[in-house]
C-alpha cells in the first residue's frame, strides 16, 4: 500500500513539473521543435517498453488508423498549442489550467460514450470552469493579448487531451493502452516534425543548459517515465486511485513556479486552483468519472 502512495506522489511531482520543464526548454527551443523532440524521445521510450514487455500489437487497420487520430489530436495538435501557449504565460498558470482535462472529458463522454452527465457532474463542471474564469479575469480586464492567447491555448490543449481520451475509450478498447499511448506519440511526431522544418529553424538554435534540462525533463520524465508509472499504478491500485494525480500535479506546478522561476503565488491562482480541484472532486466523486480516464487524458 505504501508503494502505491510513493508511486502516486512521484507521478504527481513529475507531471506537476511538466510546465517548469516546458518553460525552461522554451527559453531556447521554439514550440514545434520542442514538441517534436518530446514526441520522438518519449515515444521511443514507450514503444521500447511495449516491445520489451511483448505487448500485443493491433492487427486491424482501423485500430492503427484510430491510434493515428488520437496521436494527431492528443499529442500533435495538443503539444503545438501547449508549447505556444506556455511561451506566453507563467508555468504555474499552465499547470493550473490544464487541470480542466477531467472536466472536458466528462462533458464529451456524455455525448460520445455511455458515461452520462448527472446533476453532480454538471455541478462539478460548472464549479471547475468558474475556476478557469477566475484565472482569465485579470487578463481580460487588463486586455493583455499575449496572456489571453496563452491561457486560451492551454484550454485548447486540455480539450485536445480530453478528445483523445474519449476517442481512445470509444474506439481502442481492444488495444493495449500502452501500445496506443506509445504509437500515438510516433504518429504525432509525423505531424510535428515536418511542421518544425516548415515554420521554424531548429538547426540554428543555440540551446542553453537549462533549456536542455527542460527538454530532457519534459521528454524523459513527463512523457516516458510518467506514462510507464501510470500503468504500473493502475495495475496495482486501479484507475480511481491513479486519477488522484489530478489533485497533486497543479499544486506542484504552482510551487515549482514560485521556487524556481520566482513566479508570484497570487490570490487569483489559489482561488482558481481551489475551484478547479473542488469541481473535479464533486464531478468525479462517483464511480465512472475517474475510472473512465485513460493515460492519454492524463498526459501533461
Amino acid at each position: 500500500m505504501l508503494v502505491n502512495y510513493v508511486i502516486l506522489l512521484t507521478l504527481g511531482v513529475i507531471w506537476g513539473s511538466s510546465f517548469l520543464f516546458l518553460k525552461l526548454a522554451l527559453e531556447s527551443f521554439e514550440p514545434f521543435t520542442l514538441g517534436a523532440m518530446r514526441l520522438l524521445i518519449g515515444g521511443s521510450m514507450i514503444v521500447g517498453l511495449v516491445l520489451v514487455t511483448r505487448q500485443p500489437l493491433p492487427r486491424r487497420k482501423r485500430d492503427w488508423a484510430w491510434i493515428a487520430v488520437v496521436g494527431t489530436i492528443a499529442s500533435g495538435i495538443a503539444f503545438g498549442f501547449m508549447n505556444t501557449g506556455q511561451a506566453l504565460i507563467e508555468s504555474s498558470e499552465g499547470g493550473i489550467i490544464i487541470t480542466t482535462v477531467p472536466l472536458f472529458t466528462l462533458a464529451l463522454a456524455h455525448w460520445f460514450t455511455d458515461d452520462k452527465l448527472t446533476w453532480r457532474k454538471v455541478l462539478g463542471v460548472v464549479i471547475g470552469f468558474a475556476g478557469v474564469m477566475v484565472m482569465f479575469g485579470p487578463t481580460l480586464v487588463s486586455g493583455f493579448a499575449a496572456s489571453i492567447l496563452g491561457q486560451s491555448f492551454i484550454v485548447i490543449t486540455a480539450f485536445c487531451y480530453a478528445c483523445g481520451g474519449v476517442i481512445a475509450r470509444r474506439q481502442l478498447g481492444g488495444v493495449a493502452p500502452l501500445v496506443s499511448a506509445g504509437f500515438s506519440l510516433f504518429f504525432a511526431a509525423c505531424l510535428l516534425v515536418p511542421a518544425t522544418f516548415i515554420f521554424e529553424s531548429p538547426f540554428t538554435l543555440q540551446p542553453t543548459r537549462d533549456a536542455w534540462i527542460g527538454v530532457i525533463g519534459a521528454s524523459v520524465l513527463s512523457t516516458g517515465v510518467a506514462i510507464a508509472l501510470l500503468f504500473v499504478l493502475i495495475a496495482r491500485a486501479g484507475p480511481n486511485f491513479a486519477s488522484m494525480n489530478n489533485y497533486l500535479a497543479p499544486v506542484v506546478s504552482l510551487s515549482w513556479g514560485a521556487i524556481f522561476l520566482a513566479e508570484p503565488v497570487t490570490g487569483i491562482k489559489i482561488g482558481a486552483l481551489v475551484l478547479l480541484m473542488l469541481g473535479i472532486a464533486i464531478a468525479t466523486s462517483k464511480r465512472g468519472a475517474a475510472a473512465s480516464q485513460t493515460p492519454l487524458q492524463a498526459r501533461r
